[in-house]
């Protein structure tokens, strides 16, 4: 059955290189909203507050997907780490038969 086996190996190396992909992208959020505080302080009135709200609302948004695509990240290593831990007990259970 060697045809139903999975590569965990391939599976915490893509997990990992996004991981530092998301890593990249919260440091550059991070760095934006830097920017944004130094913008503010350039202009002020309602075309700021608005433009401000604006874009909170959709770093928020942002922060939420990435906070998902960690969560979904987390899962997939517990799935590899499940998966081998399962694969082990069948060898086990077969070794034990013969």
């Amino acid at each position: 059955m060697e045809f139903m086996k999975a590569d965990t190996g391939v599976i915490r190396s893509r997990r990992e290189e996004a991981e530092g992909i998301l890593m990249q992208i919260r440091t550059k959020t991070d760095t934006l909203q830097g920017d944004l505080a130094a913008l503010r302080e350039m202009w002020s009135g309602e075309a700021r507050e608005i433009f401000e709200a604006g874009f909170q609302g959709d770093l928020t948004d942002f922060l939420t997907v990435c906070d998902f695509l960690e969560s979904a990240l987390e899962g997939q290593e517990n799935a590899a780490a499940e998966y081998e831990a399962c694969e082990d007990r069948v060898a086990d259970a077969i070794s034990q038969i013969g």
